[in-house]
């Protein structure tokens, strides 16, 4: 078959650029006669590659990009991983991190611990800030040297002199960015603290700290610096130029091993991991549902680029005509196909100029809500190497949409074409593949709807979760007593300010705690007497110790079980008392009544007082509800004193209204204590599922968009193959069918390729939704209520699709649709 070898002399030679052009200007050309058809392809294909362009820009800040330090595949981050395996890791105590600096495969080795402090600086309020306590090697270890003064050293640090290193934002934001801010002082938690440098921006991607304080000022120094096994401390080494992760691996397990041996009390079970900084930055939880997020992004985009193959497809069983002349006047087959895949390239990068925009739009909400444990979230942005993706992704979408279609339009002989007469003709194998792409978007839409409604599922357990906290109404305000005034002061000022506070008028109860939520406690020893085994028995266990007021049961509204709370006997003079949660009473007392019983830090050799529990409180999950409880234990502030606290006020009212009553109370009663912000309980406790929260929110928008494409392919579908078939139609109810006879026909046609879609989607369900059982709590991934929802969902759908054309084809006039040619 000859497609146009005998094309006229002056039309083979015109040169390349000028048909390049010539076809560019015929397929703008062709794209503005058919506005509906360019409409519905750009949105369609501006949805795809605009989402995929957002994820994209975040997983390659958030999982890709390599941080900017220098040689960042160097760098590796050390744990402890406790107990059994598969635990996961923890912070260290920094008598392990001392014996770590010997291995042979680091060179550089740094420890560092985030925590908050109270400053009062040259903006004068005093506001609680992000902080990091490190050790002098950090900054060298990364390769960031501060980029005004300096950093700390080991004498410093050592020395333990009150000297900070203000971050590069802050320097910025509250000095202006002034070279006169060395040596000026800072009030860091009530003490004056010496301004020495100005870190990197680069510090920035491993900590969003305001200030780099020494390790040593870290509060319980002095007793926390002989700690083995897990801890406080976090540490980065840099490798040695012969080593790699698994050599270090292997030297810091035989250095663990070591430990294990030379102090089983708190080393036993205890290993080392050796992990790129970058992975270790990263929970494996974030990693997967970045990934599926991913997946979900890669579900719409084939899904855009089948709706706009179909589209194609009909378009093009609507111009064979106009090839067959085209052809019939030399054009080749050749040059038909790439003048299609032009048009089509064409359409697609209006659609990434647009989906760009899309990006850009979704970015900067994916900034503004986005939860504040997504790492380097602020980072993201739609900068070269994403726009390039984005315009690489179009053209990739214009060969995968247009390359078929293209095919399959030029395939047929122009001679037969022509005096065939008809301005279409709609072949079998065109109608099947268009058929099979409805399949597709059908059966990937499943799929994105039963990962949302499973989210959707697992949100719902997870807020119907009773956390322990009883007090819906309730205030928290952060306080710091100055490191200056001696520590026997602290009961008798929280006292005084508790007595004020609870005479305002809509405070119902307040106490005081040094924290409320928790993240990770770390494990520590404990030894109970009395126990059903022997007289005595030490537990290894993860444990928080909180000092409180006698008014902070009522201020949770945490209930009593057993025994009694602390009164105002309980001071320091008194005989050491504790109120313990339920867990930590089934560990050391199992079927025993722990009132009465006694209990102490460290183990047997430890020469620390016996506390007697005098009370037990139901568990409070103060590391979010989708974590078992761990053990508790509360002290009376008069006999553990503390620094650092958290003011917890119920309130009559909204909380938040009083806010500004509460701090003017506590500024009355000692105005030397700092007051950070406030926020109210329920907003914390809310903030624990923040991060599962937005997962759901972009599944749950893929899916929804997933959705309405896959509805937009049955409904050009079906509403092409009503065009194709007005004569059939008309025939039938010429011979007597009824409309329902019609609709049936219509109805029954979409909705099989629906049921084939939704077959081999739960198929694909079967084999992919696992895979999310990292994000899920208390539903499993072959829940049966998400899957039959999203097959439901899907079949309404479909029906809403389908029931346009089959409307249309209802009202077909018999004799005109006979006329027809």
């Amino acid at each position: 078959m000859n497609h146009g070898n005998s094309a006229p002399a002056v039309y083979r030679r015109l040169p390349l650029p000028d048909i390049l052009a010539q076809d560019l200007h015929f397929a703008a050309r062709g794209l503005a006669r058919n506005p509906g058809f360019a409409a519905m392809a750009l949105v369609t294909l501006a949805l795809g590659i605009g989402a995929s362009a957002a994820m994209f820009s975040v997983m390659r800040s958030v999982l890709l990009r390599s941080p900017p330090f220098a040689e960042p595949n160097r760098l590796v981050a050390l744990r402890s991983v406790p107990h059994r395996a598969g635990s996961p890791s923890v912070p260290t105590g920094y008598a392990d991190v001392a014996r770590w600096r010997d291995a042979r495969s680091v060179r550089g080795f740094a420890c560092y611990d985030g925590t908050s402090v109270v400053i009062q600086d040259n903006v004068g309020a005093a506001r609680r800030v992000s902080a990091v306590h490190m050790s002098a090697e950090l900054f060298n270890v990364l390769g960031t040297p501060p980029v005004l003064g300096r950093g700390f050293t080991d004498e410093e640090v050592e020395r333990r002199e009150p000297l900070a290193v203000l971050s590069h934002d802050h320097w910025l934001q509250q000095y202006g960015g002034s070279t006169t801010v060395l040596d000026e002082s800072i009030i860091i938690d009530g003490r004056s603290h010496r301004i020495i440098g100005v870190a990197a921006p680069a510090t920035r991607a491993f900590d969003d700290a305001v200030l780099w304080l020494p390790a040593t000022l870290v509060p319980g120094w002095d007793e926390g610096r002989d700690q083995h096994g897990p801890g406080a401390w976090r540490v980065i080494a840099r490798l040695a130029p012969d080593a790699t992760v698994e050599s270090a691996q292997a030297e810091f397990s035989g250095i663990a091993a070591r430990l294990e041996r030379d102090f089983p009390a708190s080393n036993s079970g205890v290993s080392v991991r050796v992990a790129t900084l970058a992975e270790m930055r990263t929970t494996p939880q974030l990693r997967l549902a970045l990934l599926a997020l991913a997946g979900a992004v890669g579900a719409v985009l084939l899904i855009a680029c089948s709706n706009v193959s179909s589209l194609l497809l009909a378009r093009g069983a609507t111009r064979q005509r106009e090839f067959a002349v085209r052809a019939a006047l030399g054009a080749s087959r050749r040059r038909l196909i790439v003048q299609l895949l032009l048009e089509n390239g064409l359409l697609a990068l209006l659609a990434a100029a647009a989906g760009t925009g899309l990006a850009a739009a979704a970015l900067k909400v994916l900034r503004s809500a986005g939860p504040a444990s997504l790492p380097r979230l602020g980072e993201v942005a739609l900068d070269g190497p994403a726009l390039a993706f984005a315009t690489g992704l179009a053209l990739v979408s214009a060969v995968l949409s247009g390359l078929f279609p293209a095919l399959r339009s030029t395939s047929r002989d122009p001679m037969a074409v022509l005096r065939g007469g008809r301005g279409s003709v709609d072949s079998r194998p065109a109608r099947r593949l268009r058929a099979g792409l409805v399949v597709a978007e059908s059966a990937l839409a499943v799929v994105l709807l039963a990962a949302a409604l499973l989210l959707t599922r697992s949100l719902a357990r997870l807020t119907a979760v009773d956390s322990g906290f009883r007090s819906e109404r309730a205030l928290l305000i952060g306080l710091n007593f100055p490191r200056e005034r001696p520590a026997e002061d602290v009961p008798s000022f929280v006292s005084r300010m508790i007595e004020r506070v609870h005479a305002l008028p809509g405070v119902r109860a307040a106490g005081i705690s040094e924290e409320v939520l928790l993240g990770d406690p770390g494990v520590q020893e404990l030894t109970a007497e009395g126990g059903t085994a022997t007289p005595e028995a030490t537990l290894r266990l993860p444990l928080r110790i909180d000092a409180v007021s006698e008014g902070y049961l009522a201020a949770v509204g945490v209930p009593l079980r057993a025994g009694r709370w602390f009164t105002a006997a309980d001071d320091a003079h008194a005989p050491k008392v504790a109120v313990i949660n339920e867990t930590l009473a089934r560990r050391l007392w199992p079927d025993l009544d722990p009132i009465g019983r006694r209990l102490r830090e460290g183990g047997p050799g430890d020469d620390v007082p016996w506390i007697t529990v005098v009370g037990v409180v139901a568990d409070l999950l103060r590391q979010g509800p989708d974590r078992a409880p761990i053990a508790q234990c509360f002290r009376p502030l008069a006999q553990r004193t503390t620094r650092s606290m958290i003011l917890v006020v119920a309130t009559e009212t909204e909380p938040g209204s009083l806010a500004p009553v509460v701090r003017a109370a506590i500024t009355e009663v000692d105005r030397t204590v700092p007051v950070s912000s406030a926020a109210t309980l329920r907003d914390m406790l809310d903030e624990q599922l923040t991060p599962r929260r937005f997962i759901l929110g972009l599944i749950g928008a893929f899916a929804a968009s997933s959705l309405g494409l896959a509805g937009i392919g049955i409904f050009g579908l079906m509403n092409y193959s009503v065009s194709r078939r007005i004569q059939e139609i008309g025939v039938r109810m010429a011979l007597g069918a009824r409309p329902a006879d019609v609709l049936r026909m219509v109805f029954g046609e979409g909705l099989r390729l629906v049921g084939v879609g939704i077959a081999l989607g739960l198929g694909l369900s079967a084999l992919m939704l696992p895979a999310l059982s990292g994000l899920l709590f208390e539903v499993e991934a072959a829940d049966p209520v998400s899957l039959a929802a999203s097959v439901v969902l899907l079949i309404v759908v479909a029906m809403l699709a389908c029931w346009i054309p089959a409307s249309r084809a209802v009202s077909v006039d018999p004799v005109t649709a006979l006329r027809a040619d």
